[in-house]
C-alpha cells in the first residue's frame, strides 16, 4: 500500500509539479502520517512539495510528525506574528472602515498578532455593535485573547434555542453533519434544520462543504477551535445523550461502523452487546486497511464496556494483537488477561507463545518463562506442535535475558526429537540451530537448514512469528551467501502480509549478512531500509543490533563522522542498558573508535560487548569479534602479548565454528600481531582460507596485511603482487579506507601505483541480486524512476546500485552496460 501510493504520487509528478498540502499535521492519523514519511525518501528527484501545517505546542505530539518536521529534507517555517501596521489592516477588513490606531495597537497587543484570534476578536466587538473608535479600545483587552470563546458564546447567545440546537448537533456529529443526521438529532424537520444552518452561516459559525451545495452537503462549524467552544459549554448529560441517539441513528442507517464507533467512543459504559460489536468491526476494518494502531482505541473501548463472558476472550486477543504494533507493555497485558481468561490448554499454549515473547521484550523475562513452563505443564504430551513452538521461545530466552543460560540445557533433549513438518516443528528447528550457533556449536546447522526447508514456516510468519527470522539470522554466521537466499522469501511473506516490523529484522540482518560479504553499499542501503522502517512503525527493539552494523558499514567506507553521527542519533532514542544484543552497539563503537585512533576507549569498548555477549552465553567471533578487536586495539597500545593471548582464543574458536569469514578474519589479526615469520603465516593461512569464501572485502583485508607484512619482511616482488591485488578487491567493495591503505603500502614498496586491473574470475566481479535486476532493467532502457517503481524502491537506491555495477563491471555509460553485462553473465 505505501508503495502504491509513492508512485501514484510520482506518477502525478510527471504531467506537472506537485503540491501535496497538509492543514492541522498534528491531528492527521497514524496511517497517514505514516505513508506522509514512507514518502519523503521517494521525494528526491520529483517535482514535488509536501507542505503542511501545524501548531508550534503541538508539533512533537506524534514520533512520526516530529520524524517529518526534523528530516533533512524539511524547512521548517515559523511565521512571525503579525506587525501592528498588518493587524490593524485585518481589523479594518472585519469592519470595512480604517480603525482608530489605538483600538488597532489594542487588538494587536491582545492577540499578538495571531491573525485567527484577530478576526474573531474584531467580530466580537463587531457583534456587539462597537465600532472600531478610540473609545472602544479599553473594551479589547476585557475580551482578551480567548476571542474565540467569547465570540461563540456571544453568538450562541443571540440565538435562538432551535439554532443553537443546530450547532450544538455540528459540534457532535463532526463529517456526519448532513441536513438529514442534523434534522433526526435535533428533532427538526429537514426545512427547519436548513433554515437554521443558514443563519449560522450568516453569523460565520458554520459552513458547507460544498459551496452552493447546500441542499446535500455537509455542514461544519468554521474552525476546530470553534466546534471545541460550542461543545465544551454543552451540559455533560446532554453531550452523552447527543452521542448515543447520534450512534442509533448511524447504525439503523447500517452506516460504516467506524462512523459509529466514533460517537460510541464518546459515551460511558453500559455492558451493551451492540455497542462491542460495532466497535470490534470498526477495529476488523482497521486492520484490513493494515492499520493496526487505529484498532486500538475501539478494542480498549470494547473493553472498558465491557464485553459478555463469552465474547470477553476474543476481544482480549484481538486487542492483544493490536497493542504489539504500538504498546508492548499494553500487549502484554491483554494477552495476559486472555490467557489466565482462557480454560482451553490449547489457547493457552498458542497464547503463551507470543504472551512469552512480548513479556521478554518489556523485560519481564521471569514472567515469561513462568507463562512458557505452565503452558508446557498444561499440554497433552501428543499436542507435539504447540509443544515445539514453546520450546523454540524458552530457546529464545537466553539471547534476550542474562543469567538463563541454563535453558539451553534442554537442546539435547530437543535434538532428540523427530523432525516435524510443522509451523512448531519449523520454528524449534530454527532456535535449535540459532542456539548452537550463539555458543558456535557447528553440529546444530542440520537443524538449522532443516528448518529453513521446512514448508510450514512461512505459516509461522504470516502469523508474525518473529523468532522465525532466527533462521536466517543465524546461517549469516556461517554462510552469508546462503542466508542472503533464505531471507528472499521470509521478506515477501512479510509483505504479503504487511508486517513492517517483520522487515525490519529482516534487512537489518540481510544487512549484516552483506557486511560480512562486504558489499557496504548493499549493507548499507538494507541496513537504512531497516532503520526507516523503524521510524515509521514505532519499533525499536534491534536499535543496538542495527547501530551496530551502520556503524561497521560506515567504517569500512571511511565515512567516520556518519558513523559518529548515526551512533549518536540512535543512542539518543533510548537507553539500552537492558538491551540483550547491546552488544553489537559496542562492538560498533569499539570499531569506530579504532578508526579515529582512539585505541584506549576502542578496547574499552570492545571488552565491554566481550562481557555482554559472554552474560548470553555468547562464545561465536562470526556474531560477535571482540576479541580480535581487542588484540587491535592492545597492538596498537604496544601490548603485544596480551594482544596474541586474545587474537589466539579467537582463532581457535572460529576454527571450530569453520565459517571461512570468521576464521580468515581472526588469522589475519592473529598474524598482524603476532611477530615475525609467525605472523606470515597466519596471514598466508588467513589468504588460503578466504580465496574462494565469497567474501571479498575480508580477502582484500587479508591480501592487503600479507602484502604489507611481504614487504616488511623484504619480499618486495610479491608484496606488491598482493597488495595490487588487494586493492583492486578492496576498490571494488568501495572500502576507501583499506584501498588508501594499499596504496601507501605499494608506494613503501617502491611500486608507482596505477590503476588497478580487476583480476579475472575474482568474486569480487559478482554483482548482487539487487545490482544485477537493476543492471538487466537499466540495461533494458528503463530511466532510472522506470527501474524504482518496478522494484519497489527509491530512485536513489536506484542510482547507488547502478553506480556499484558500473565500477564492477568496469563500464562508464549505460551504452556500454548491456554488451559487458552480457559478457560478465557469459
Amino acid at each position: 500500500m505505501l508503495n502504491g501510493l509513492a508512485w501514484l504520487t510520482s506518477n502525478l509528478c510527471q504531467d506537472s509539479p506537485l503540491v501535496l498540502i497538509v492543514d492541522d499535521l498534528h491531528w492527521a492519523d497514524e496511517a497517514s502520517l505514516r505513508f506522509l514519511s514512507f514518502l519523503l525518501p521517494h521525494q528526491q528527484g520529483l517535482p514535488l512539495m509536501l507542505l503542511t501545517a501545524t501548531r508550534p505546542a503541538e508539533a512533537t505530539a506524534s514520533k512520526l510528525v516530529n520524524a517529518l518536521i526534523t528530516d533533512p529534507s524539511c524547512q521548517l517555517l515559523q511565521p512571525a506574528p503579525l506587525t501592528s501596521r498588518a493587524s490593524a489592516a485585518l481589523v479594518g477588513s472585519v469592519f470595512g472602515e480604517e480603525p482608530a490606531p489605538s483600538f488597532a495597537q489594542a487588538c494587536h497587543d491582545a492577540t499578538g498578532g495571531n491573525p485567527l484570534l484577530l478576526v474573531e476578536l474584531a467580530r466580537a466587538v463587531k457583534a456587539q455593535g462597537g465600532r472600531p473608535k478610540a473609545a472602544r479600545s479599553n473594551e479589547v483587552a476585557a475580551i482578551g485573547a480567548s476571542a474565540v470563546v467569547r465570540r461563540v458564546a456571544l453568538e450562541l447567545g443571540r440565538l435562538s434555542s432551535q439554532q443553537k440546537r443546530l450547532a450544538e448537533a455540528l459540534s457532535v456529529l463532526g463529517p456526519q453533519a448532513d441536513v438529514q443526521t442534523v434534522a433526526a438529532l435535533t428533532g427538526l424537520t429537514r426545512e427547519q434544520a436548513r433554515e437554521g444552518l443558514a443563519t449560522l452561516q450568516s453569523a460565520s459559525l458554520a459552513e458547507v462543504s460544498e459551496p452552493g451545495a447546500s441542499q446535500h452537503g455537509v455542514y461544519r462549524l468554521t474552525h476546530p477551535l470553534v466546534r471545541a467552544a460550542v461543545y465544551d459549554q454543552m451540559p455533560a448529560g446532554q453531550r452523552i445523550s447527543a452521542h448515543r441517539k447520534t450512534a442509533q441513528l448511524l447504525m439503523a442507517r447500517r452506516a460504516p461502523a467506524q462512523d459509529v464507533a466514533a460517537h460510541l467512543l464518546r459515551l460511558p459504559p453500559g455492558g451493551d452487546a451492540d455497542a462491542v460489536a460495532v466497535l470490534r468491526q470498526a477495529a476488523a476494518d482497521a486492520f484490513s486497511k493494515g492499520m493496526g494502531e487505529a484498532a486500538l482505541p475501539y478494542l480498549r473501548r470494547a473493553l472498558a464496556e465491557p464485553p459478555s463472558d463469552e465474547t470477553l476472550l476474543p476481544v482480549l486477543l484481538e486487542a492483544g494483537s493490536a497493542a504489539l504494533q504500538t504498546n508492548l507493555v499494553e500487549a502484554t497485558h491483554n494477552l495476559k488477561a486472555a490467557f489466565d481468561h482462557s480454560e482451553d490448554v490449547q489457547t493457552r499454549a498458542s497464547l503463551a507463545s507470543g504472551l512469552g515473547l512480548a513479556l521478554m521484550w518489556i523485560g519481564s523475562v521471569n514472567e515469561a518463562i513462568t507463562v512458557l513452563n505452565t503452558a508446557l505443564r498444561e499440554l497433552p504430551s501428543t499436542d507435539n506442535d504447540l509443544r515445539r513452538a514453546l520450546e523454540a521461545t524458552l530457546l529464545d530466552v537466553p539471547f534476550v535475558a542474562v543469567g538463563q543460560q541454563h535453558l539451553f540445557s534442554s537442546l539435547p533433549r530437543l535434538r532428540a526429537l523427530p523432525a516435524a513438518q510443522t509451523p512448531g516443528g519449523g520454528l524449534l528447528d530454527c532456535m535449535i540451530g540459532a542456539a548452537a550457533a550463539h555458543i558456535g556449536d557447528p553440529s546444530g546447522l542440520p537443524y538449522l537448514r532443516r528448518g529453513l526447508s521446512n514448508p510450514r514456516l512461512l505459516e509461522s510468519i504470516s502469523r508474525g512469528a518473529l523468532l522465525a527470522v532466527s533462521g536466517p539470522f543465524a546461517l549469516v554466521a556461517h554462510n552469508p551467501d546462503e542466508a542472503i537466499k533464505v531471507f528472499a522469501p521470509v521478506m515477501n511473506q512479510a509483505r504479503s502480509t504487511g508486517s513492517i516490523a517483520m522487515l525490519c529484522v529482516c534487512y537489518m540482518y540481510r544487512g549484516m549478512a552483506w557486511l560480512r560479504k562486504g558489499e557496504l553499499a548493499e549493507a548499507e542501503s538494507d541496513l537504512k531500509e531497516s532503520l526507516r522502517l523503524q521510524s515509521i512503525a514505532h519499533v525499536s527493539v534491534g536499535n543496538p543490533s542495527l547501530a551496530g552494523f551502520l556503524v561497521e558499514a560506515l567504517v569500512e567506507q571511511g565515512r567516520l563522522s556518519d558513523a559518529e553521527a548515526v551512533l549518536r542519533d540512535l543512542k539518543s532514542l533510548g537507553d539500552y542498558e537492558s538491551s540483550g544484543t547491546l552488544y553489537y552497539m559496542l562492538q560498533g563503537e569499539a570499531r569506530l573508535l579504532s578508526a579515529q585512533g582512539k585505541h584506549e576507549e576502542s578496547l574499552k569498548a570492545a571488552l565491554s560487548a566481550g562481557a555482554r555477549y559472554t552474560e548470553h552465553a555468547g562464545i561465536n567471533p562470526a556474531f560477535v569479534a571482540w576479541r580480535s578487536q581487542a588484540a587491535l586495539s592492545l597492538h596498537a597500545l604496544g601490548r603485544t602479548v596480551e594482544a596474541n593471548t586474545y587474537a589466539r582464543a579467537e582463532c581457535e574458536l572460529a576454527r571450530t565454528w569453520g565459517a571461512a569469514f570468521s576464521l580468515g578474519r581472526a588469522l589475519r589479526i592473529a598474524g598482524r600481531v603476532a611477530p615475525g615469520k609467525d605472523g606470515l603465516i597466519l596471514l598466508e593461512e588467513s589468504v588460503d582460507v578466504l580465496r574462494s569464501a565469497e567474501v571479498p572485502l575480508e580477502y582484500a583485508y587479508a591480501l592487503v596485511e600479507f602484502g604489507a607484512a611481504m614487504r616488511r619482511a623484504r619480499s618486495r616482488s610479491k608484496s606488491r603482487e598482493r597488495l595490487n591485488e588487494g586493492l583492486a578487491v578492496a576498490l571494488q567493495c568501495g572500502a576507501k579506507p583499506l584501498a588508501e591503505l594499499a596504496q601507501t603500502e605499494l608506494e613503501t614498496a617502491g611500486s608507482h601505483v596505477r590503476k588497478p586491473k580487476t583480476i579475472p574470475g575474482m568474486t569480487a566481479l559478482t554483482l548482487t541480486p539487487s545490482e544485477k535486476r537493476v543492471a538487466m532493467l537499466a540495461a533494458k532502457g528503463l530511466a532510472n524512476r522506470e527501474i524504482a517503481q518496478q522494484l519497489f524502491i527509491t530512485t536513489k537506491t536506484v542510482e547507488v546500485h547502478l553506480s556499484n555495477v558500473y565500477r564492477k563491471l568496469q563500464v562508464n555509460t549505460r551504452r556500454d552496460l548491456k554488451t559487458r553485462l552480457v559478457e560478465h553473465e557469459g
